[in-house]
């Protein structure tokens, strides 16, 4: 994020899939998020009660209009779909778990995970199927928002 740092105008900086164009909030947990501290209270007074009080980062993304966002490219060995390095369920626990087995609590720097990862067929096949269905529940909770 210290590119985010350097642009003084940047309220809020996050890493964007080049693949899909999107933001990078959940499938790839080791993403920082930078926000200024005057955009965080600008977000606590704009921000309802709800989804939008537990991300801030989110709220701030989804308003370009009335926030200066900077996003990042993403490193393209972690722009795929069969990663997922964020924990959001108990398979995921389970992965993080595996993953520290192997590399140890000291080296888990992304880049060796994504190489420990690229070793593992079936562990990336369940990260994929999670990462497939989260976006199935996001379509369809964004289907039933517009209805």
């Amino acid at each position: 994020m210290i590119s985010a740092d350097r642009e003084a105008q940047a309220d809020y900086a996050t890493y964007r899939s080049a693949r899909e164009g999107a933001v990078v909030h959940a499938q790839i947990g080791l993403m920082a998020e930078y926000l200024r501290v005057e955009a965080l209270r600008r977000w606590n007074g704009l921000a309802p009660a709800g989804e939008s009080r537990r991300n801030p980062g989110q709220f701030l993304a989804g308003r370009p209009d009335e926030f200066h966002i900077r996003l990042l490219a993403l490193p393209a060995l972690l722009d795929r779909d069969d990663l997922r390095l964020s924990v959001r369920h108990g398979d995921d626990w389970e992965h993080a778990e595996q993953i520290v087995e192997a590399l140890g609590h000291d080296q888990l720097d992304w880049q060796r995970i994504v190489s420990l990862l690229d070793t593992q067929p079936a562990l990336r096949e369940r990260m994929a199927a999670l990462n497939d269905h989260e976006r199935q529940g996001q379509r369809h909770s964004a289907a039933a928002t517009l209805r």
